[in-house]
């Protein structure tokens, strides 16, 4: 494969090299050049003209360049199953999209839409259809405000929770922004996706507050109290006049979302970061009922993080640091690493804010529940306090007792979990795949999914990798996959595993609150009320805002009529792949 000119996503050059080294190293088989489904060689060199004309040469990629925008995990890069784009473009201005679509319109160009790519474990920036454009949104990158008093900011697609942050503190706002996992992805993309972070404001679809959006047309509309020309309130009441439409726009292929508000964190005038910790596999029950009554009770303000000793054992190394031996870590050897990193089977984290007394009183609070609902658990806090009567600093609170996610302050630091298994393989390339129902919050429903699912996993030599979030009436579970993608039996047992898992999870009507793109129309699937009305309601509108059935098809399951045979069901595409 042809090395190409590197193309800068980040003005940070320590995460442009993470980025580089990311996508430049995971991908073992040289790109296949693809024609868009349907689409001839001549249509697609005069809608690629037509592109550059309107971006410039250096904003339209295709051949040897596309190695950004192919799934660095992906596990079936040698099957019919590979998403490829046939081009990549990266418009700077709603102008520049309401071209795209346009010239996308005449020569039925399909695209997908991406903010920064970063969805990793979901598929990254690949389209779910081979042969897509991908419409490349992190060239946007202007945070057009960030109100402290009021506690809100207003940012387009290509902006990254660093930047963010970094403006913030910059500008010495009175606010904290709220990131994932990596800091390196998109505000808007990943509030869009129902991502979430760590701080009050972490579930980041719930505080969006106005949105603006190209529709397949090239119209432009706005949502909420932002539809007003001149709007006072135009990011701070979600109340409108008439139907709401802005959940339309999540995990959605109906618009191009180009600015969002976002609700976010007043700097707390004190914070107490918290754990709890438990022994035993089964008592995420007791840990579930205890907390989730909290959140409820509005005493825990956060949605607490849970995670399991595989989980915290990936982040603190590969896993044969801990265990040389073929399947998955016995219970001996798990035990072991608790006492080695010196913690429970399950440790959760969540946190207060606010003024110091009324914090001292949550976590009174929270201590007289945990001693009657989890009389085992090992709760513990770390109270920090602003100096000379201003706001706690963020980036002072050391990483151990708090600071990161649940201050608000972005990092990378799980950049390193994916290399877990593939870390025993010299030349492995490490990967990793999620499967992430949305369980009840009751113990019992918990532990009983949980055992159940552990038992598939561990059965095809996986560990039980587990975390995920809690809310006031809802658990999201996430069971991460890690794997070598250079192992071919990984891969199929993986395959497996899945299949077990969506047998279940339909056994008991549950469903993932995201997918990978390999299996977004089994999860879709899932939604079958009344013969599947949901997903026809969807299609209805899809087919009438988008007549060629341009944006993003396939995405989440919901296809255009002219491509629908390729849904309903089926998880791989055809092969739409044509050497050019």
């Amino acid at each position: 494969m042809d090395t190409p000119k590197e193309q800068i996503f980040y003005s940070d050059p320590e995460i442009q090299l993470k980025h580089s080294d990311l996508f430049r190293k995971s991908t073992r088989l040289e790109l296949l050049e693809v024609l868009p489904p349907k689409v001839n060689k001549q249509d697609f060199g005069r809608a690629l003209s037509a592109f550059r004309d309107i971006l410039g040469h250096d904003a339209v990629h295709t051949g040897a360049a596309l190695i950004d925008y192919i799934d660095p995990f992906e596990l079936w890069e040698d099957s019919d199953q590979r998403h490829v784009p046939s081009a990549a473009i990266c418009p700077r201005s709603v102008k520049d999209i309401q071209g795209i679509l346009k010239i996308a319109n005449q020569y039925k160009i399909p695209l997908w839409t991406i903010s920064r790519g970063k969805n990793l474990g979901y598929g990254g920036p690949s389209p779910r259809l081979s042969g897509s454009v991908v419409l490349d949104l992190h060239n946007m990158q202007k945070i057009i405000e960030v109100n402290d008093q009021l506690a809100y900011c207003v940012v387009e697609p290509g902006v990254t929770f660093f930047d963010l942050y970094h403006h913030c503190r910059r500008h010495k706002l009175k606010v904290w922004p709220s990131a994932p996992s990596l800091g390196w992805g998109s505000v808007t993309g990943n509030a869009l996706d129902r991502g979430f972070g760590y701080t009050r404001h972490g579930d980041h679809h719930n505080q969006i507050c106005g949105m603006e959006v190209v529709l397949p047309n090239g119209e432009l509309i706005r949502t909420g109290q932002f539809a007003i020309s001149n709007a006072a309130a135009a990011h701070l009441s979600k109340s409108n006049f008439g139907p709401s439409i802005d959940g339309l726009f999540l995990q959605s292929n109906l618009g191009v979302v180009t600015k969002i508000g976002l609700w976010m964190t007043p700097q707390p005038q004190a914070f107490m970061s918290c754990s709890l910790e438990v022994d035993e596999d089964k008592d995420i029950a007791t840990m579930v009922d205890a907390l989730s009554e909290l959140k409820r009770q509005d005493v825990i303000q956060n949605s607490p993080i849970v995670r399991n000793i595989v989980a915290w054992s990936s982040s603190a190394g590969p896993r044969k640091s801990y265990y040389k031996g073929a399947g998955a870590m016995p219970p001996d050897v798990l035990k072991q690493v608790q006492k080695t990193l010196r913690t429970g089977y399950w440790m959760c984290k969540f946190a207060f804010y606010g003024p110091k007394n009324l914090v001292e009183e949550r976590f009174k609070a929270t201590q007289s529940v945990v001693e009657q609902r989890a009389p085992t658990a090992r709760l513990n806090g770390d109270l920090h306090v602003g100096k000379n009567g201003e706001g706690v600093d963020a980036a002072a609170l050391p990483a151990a007792q708090g600071g990161g996610g649940m201050a608000g302050v972005p990092d990378l630091w799980t950049l390193g979990v994916w290399n877990y298994r593939a870390a025993d393989n010299p030349s492995g390339i490490g990967g990793h795949c999620d499967f992430s129902p949305t369980l009840p919050a009751n113990g019992r429903e918990v532990v009983d999914w949980y055992l159940a699912a552990k038992a598939i996993t561990t059965a095809e030599g996986f560990d039980a990798y587990v975390g995920g979030a809690l809310y006031e009436r809802t658990f999201v579970m996430i069971h991460m996959f890690l794997y070598d993608k250079t192992d071919p039996s990984h891969r199929d047992r993986l395959d497996r595993v899945m299949e077990k898992l969506f047998q279940e999870a339909k056994r008991r009507g549950l469903s993932k609150y995201r997918s990978h793109l390999n299996h977004m129309d089994r999860v879709q699937d899932m939604y079958d009320f009344n013969n599947y009305a949901y997903r026809r309601f969807v299609e209805n509108l899809k087919d009438q805002l988008d007549t060629n059935g341009i944006l993003s098809p396939g995405k989440n399951g919901i296809w255009p009529e002219h491509l629908r045979v390729l849904g309903y069901g089926k998880d791989k595409d055809p092969k739409v792949a044509v050497k050019l």
